[in-house]
């Protein structure tokens, strides 16, 4: 009897040492917010459109990010807000593929609920649009800037995104199903 008193002593110190390390552990960590300029973007569905290219939104935009990292080192990324650059003091060149093309403002604020900057999509404007081609499309974003009395080198100071565009195929038009031209 005594012996199995003993075991389940044993027992519950080790799984309060394994509760109390793990919390110990989890508390143990940097935590560390930046603010950052990013790229932020949104595209149609391809399917909405017939000429084979993607109507995208583009926005750089001022983002704060909270970091943690814990004993171990892996890293916990949680965005806290996104707030549009607008009013810009500077200039932006948006960097765009071979093939991208400027979106008229009227279609994207009908797709999207808001337009260009000044209602005109420009390859200086924030925010902006273009139809994007099927593909990888690598956007980034060039010029300077002044945020929160700090100028910014954008080429530098903001990573570029990847937009991958594929091609909608008719999933199956021998059965009727969708209303698609194959």
């Amino acid at each position: 009897m005594r012996c199995n008193g003993l075991i389940m002593k044993d027992k519950l110190l080790i799984g309060v040492a394994i509760i109390s390390s793990a919390a110990l552990l989890e508390g143990c960590g940097k935590t560390e917010t930046t603010n950052e300029l990013r790229i932020v973007y949104q595209c149609a569905d391809v399917e909405d459109f017939d000429n084979g290219d993607v109507l995208c939104r583009l926005e750089l935009t001022n983002v704060v990010v909270s970091r943690y990292t814990n004993v171990l080192g892996k890293a916990i990324q949680r965005v806290q807000s996104q707030t549009p650059l607008r009013d810009i003091q500077g200039a932006i060149t948006w960097n765009l593929p071979a093939g991208a093309r400027l979106a008229d403002n009227n279609v994207v604020v009908h797709e999207f609920g808001s337009g260009c900057q000044n209602g005109y999509c420009t390859a200086n404007g924030n925010p902006t649009a273009f139809w994007l081609p099927i593909g990888s499309n690598v956007i980034g974003v060039s010029g300077t800037v002044t945020v929160n009395g700090k100028t910014v080198d954008l080429a530098t100071s903001v990573p570029a995104v990847v937009i991958d565009i594929s091609d909608w195929q008719c999933p199956d038009c021998s059965r009727g199903r969708y209303a698609c031209f194959c």
